[in-house]
């Protein structure tokens, strides 16, 4: 209405103007807006706080742990708790790692906190008892994770910390079940593989290791799991007739 639409229209190109115009206007905001989203996200990914991102100091805290630098993987884990310090599991994460770099005060500090925030919560126990672990306090460690999979029988790390408990006081039969119920949870798990594999080798069945350091070596192919696997092999060739 009031518009004239017609062939003989003089107002047509300025309209058509007027839409190009506001179009590129548009069109440069977008840009504009573009490049200060770039330029936050570039901010962003250089403070590692983009979620997601958070895994990067935790990467680099495990790989510096496999170096033996217990003091830069420490550092890493500190910095990942102050920045994370609501998120229950790198929390948890942060406080094994520490542990395992020796500053068993800060780990224990750190559980503590998750306790006082998640109280009764089964990954606090779990986590609490692979630290107990890594101190080789192995009845207090199976006691938490005991705990754990009586609130969350589906926690893998809790069934595979019992059974590193068991594999460690040489009581490999009561490892067994723990490690099965872990890998029907996780079967492409090949810590767990190779766990299984020394329990059988332990026991006298060595046939039994060989297929579970075999898929353990496909899964992680590491020096000691390779190890295994030829060592059960050389048992199990001298067991035949």
């Amino acid at each position: 209405m009031g518009r004239d639409l017609s062939p003989m229209s003089t107002a047509a190109p300025a309209l058509r103007a007027e839409s190009l115009y506001r179009l590129a206007f548009l069109l440069g905001l977008l840009i504009t807006l573009g490049s200060l989203v770039a330029g936050l996200a570039r901010s962003a990914v250089s403070e590692r706080r983009l979620p997601g991102l958070e895994m990067d100091p935790l990467l680099r805290a495990r790989d510096a742990l496999a170096r033996g630098d217990k003091a830069a993987a420490a550092r890493e884990y500190r910095g990942m708790a102050a920045v994370n310090s609501r998120d229950l599991d790198l929390l948890l994460q942060s406080a094994e790692g520490l542990v395992r770099a020796g500053d068993a005060a800060g780990g224990a500090e750190l559980i503590g906190r998750a306790w006082a925030t998640h109280p009764g919560d089964p990954r606090v126990h779990t986590a609490f008892g692979w630290a107990l672990y890594w101190t080789k306090k192995y009845d207090e460690a199976a006691s938490h994770f005991e705990t754990a999979l009586r609130a969350d029988p589906r926690d893998f790390r809790a069934h595979a910390g019992l059974a590193e408990v068991r594999l460690d006081q040489q009581r490999y039969a009561e490892a067994e079940p723990a490690l099965r119920r872990a890998l029907a949870l996780d079967p492409t798990n090949g810590s767990a593989h190779n766990s299984l594999g020394v329990a059988y080798a332990m026991t006298g069945r060595p046939e039994r290791a060989v297929d579970e350091f075999s898929i353990a070596a496909r899964l992680s192919p590491t020096p000691d799991v390779l190890a295994n696997l030829e060592r059960a092999r050389a048992q199990a060739a001298g067991k035949r007739p």
